[in-house]
């Protein structure tokens, strides 16, 4: 019976710190990168993109985006230098698929073996194809250990 409430006692001790840690990735993840209102994106060098565009991407899955301080933010990496959505997010998206937005964006933010120590965030412009492929390296690893 002992074993069981020192169980007890270290989930609710490890709760705060779960939170904590989250927390403070969450801001890693804030921080690392420009993050964009659905009005900003709409005001985009792509002269055919409107302030509704970023919304209706999200809802089709080539963009995400995570709910801050009560307002959308969309990753400023998601879109090419027209304003529009990197084609291969799509992809990377569906590979993704059950993923957290936060969780996801927290990924961007990691480096990346596979991307020679890089941040998928930095190179999803210059190698498309190779942030795709760890993407799905990562979410194979986490299936298989």
């Amino acid at each position: 019976m002992e074993k069981a409430q020192r169980d007890d006692r270290t989930k609710v001790e490890a709760a705060p710190l779960r939170d904590g840690m989250e927390a403070k990735a969450a801001q890693a993840v804030l921080n690392g990168t420009n993050w964009l209102t659905a009005q900003t994106v709409g005001k985009r060098e792509s002269a055919g993109v409107s302030t509704e565009a970023a919304d209706q991407w999200q809802a089709e899955g080539k963009v995400f985006a995570i709910e801050w301080a009560g307002e959308t933010l969309y990753p400023g990496y998601v879109f090419d230098v027209l304003g529009n959505p990197i084609a291969e997010m799509v992809e990377i998206l569906k590979v993704f698929k059950g993923y957290t937005p936060l969780r996801i964006a927290s990924w961007f933010e990691s480096t990346n073996s596979m991307l020679h120590g890089k941040r998928p965030r930095e190179v999803i412009t210059s190698a498309p194809s190779a942030v795709l492929e760890a993407a799905r390296d990562h979410v194979a690893g986490e299936v298989h250990g």
